[in-house]
């Protein structure tokens, strides 16, 4: 940083300042960094020369360009969308507001062990969204745990799913895949009912031959296979219905 009109420069010697580290330059002097609280939300960090401020600066996180679209979508379809955040209020406030998320069901200051309380304070099911190290015990605390490309690996390796490309708008996605496997899977199950139903009473009594028996089991498995192929085709950008069981609670985490 150049702290002076006659340009010197100061510099840390390459030692990482966190927030509240002190650091020496090669001349001896004292280089620290102080948190300010702010109103805008921003997360601001002072940087002192021997007591002396040469420069502030404004972090924020920014959402990505798809996540209050898909939170909104996800709320039209009755799920209820938390943040739990490590931030303190103002920047997650900040976010809350930018991804349209009341602040009742906002959370700051969170703790790894506070995000993991919540989860388990929420009406099942609850999917969690997190890419920190701080999301693990959240993220295996529900009932379905989201994880993003990039995240830590104890995130990654904690969660069930991991969305390797396409962002959080791929749970819109991933939410349709699930529920089409599992109506098709209650459809698959009623086939093979029917088939055992009508078939078996006629073979207990030998009106139906072992060939026509083996000849309906065919069926019942060809309809069965063909009814799944279904899965295979293109899947809609969004659930088509959130009927099926109670409303999901999914609460996101920024990272912090």
């Amino acid at each position: 940083a150049i702290v002076d009109r006659h340009g010197r420069e100061e510099g840390a010697g390459g030692t990482r300042l966190e927030r509240g580290a002190e650091a020496q330059d090669h001349a001896g002097h004292r280089i620290a960094a102080h948190g300010i609280e702010r109103d805008d939300g921003l997360t601001s960090l002072a940087v002192t020369l021997d007591s002396i401020r040469i420069a502030t600066l404004a972090l924020a996180d920014a959402p990505t360009s798809d996540a209050r679209e898909t939170l909104a979508r996800l709320r039209a379809l009755g799920v209820e969308t938390w943040i739990a955040s490590g931030d303190a209020v103002g920047p997650t406030l900040r976010i809350a507001d930018a991804l349209g998320v009341p602040h009742d069901k906002v959370r700051h200051g969170c703790t790894p062990a506070g995000k993991a309380e919540l989860v388990k304070a929420l009406a099942s099911p609850v999917l969690f969204l997190g890419d920190g190290v701080n999301d693990a015990p959240a993220l295996a605390a529900a009932d379905c745990g989201i994880s993003v490309a990039g995240a830590h690996s104890a995130a990654a390796q904690t969660a069930d799913v991991v969305i390797v490309r396409g962002g959080i708008g791929r749970l819109l996605t991933g939410m349709n895949l699930a529920r089409s496997t599992a109506s098709v899977t209650r459809q698959n199950l009623g086939l093979a009912l029917v088939y055992n139903l009508a078939a078996i009473p006629f073979a207990i009594f030998g009106v139906l031959s072992p060939s026509l028996a083996a000849l309906a089991m065919l069926a019942s498995s060809l309809s069965v296979g063909l009814n799944s192929l279904r899965l295979t085709l293109p899947p809609a950008t969004a659930p088509s219905s959130a009927a099926e069981g109670p409303p999901a609670k999914l609460s996101d985490a920024p990272a912090s």
